[in-house]
């Protein structure tokens, strides 16, 4: 057996393996949200211009679709 093998049964394996991966993936959607946000606040200020609010409006849907993932893995 390697020095390098996790012990402990399969169940205990497999929760560990779990969180890891869980982390993982929040860590990436909260990247994600950060530069949702991020592109929002660049353009927040500049509402007379057509463009940036069509970036503001575009932003904010694909920021409301990251929130509900990052809700549903949460939960798992």
């Amino acid at each position: 057996m390697s020095k390098f093998a996790i012990t402990g049964n399969k169940n205990t394996n497999n929760f560990f393996i779990n969180n890891f991966l869980k982390t993982k993936i929040m860590e990436k959607l909260t990247a994600q949200i950060k530069d949702q946000l991020a592109a929002i606040l660049a353009d927040i200020d500049k509402l007379e211009n057509k463009a940036a609010k069509a970036r503001v409006r575009k932003a904010t849907l694909a920021l409301e679709k990251l929130g509900k993932e990052y809700r549903k893995a949460s939960v798992k």
